[in-house]
C-alpha cells in the first residue's frame, strides 16, 4: 500500500480526530497555567489544583469537540471556515487600531 492510498477514513479518523492536538497545544502557556500556579501557591495544595486544572481542561476540550461535531451536522464547513474569517479580521483590526490609538 502507498502513502497515497491512505486516507483518514481508512484510517478510522474522523474530522473531529485533528482537532484535539490544536487544542492542547494552544493550552500550554497561558493564562490558565498561571491560575493554576497561583492556585497551587495559594492553597500549598499542587496536586489537587493540577488535578482540577486537567479535568477542567479535559472537559472544555470534549464539549468543544462534541459541539464542534455537531455544529458539523448542521452548518457546512465552507460557512463556519468564512465566518471564522471574518471573526478573525475583526479581531486584526480592533487589535491594529488599539496599537496604533
Amino acid at each position: 500500500m502507498q502513502a497515497e492510498d491512505l486516507d483518514h477514513e481508512s484510517m478510522g479518523m474522523t474530522p473531529c480526530h485533528p482537532t484535539s492536538a490544536p487544542a492542547a497545544v494552544a493550552e500550554f502557556g497561558d493564562l490558565t497555567q498561571i491560575v493554576t500556579a497561583n492556585l497551587a501557591a495559594k492553597y500549598h495544595d499542587p496536586l489537587t489544583a493540577g488535578v482540577a486544572s486537567v479535568l477542567a481542561l479535559w472537559a472544555v476540550a470534549g464539549l468543544a469537540i462534541v459541539g464542534g461535531c455537531s455544529l458539523l451536522r448542521v452548518v457546512p464547513i465552507t460557512l463556519i471556515t468564512r465566518i471564522a474569517a471574518v471573526v478573525m479580521v475583526v479581531l486584526a483590526a480592533l487589535s491594529l487600531y488599539e496599537a496604533f490609538k
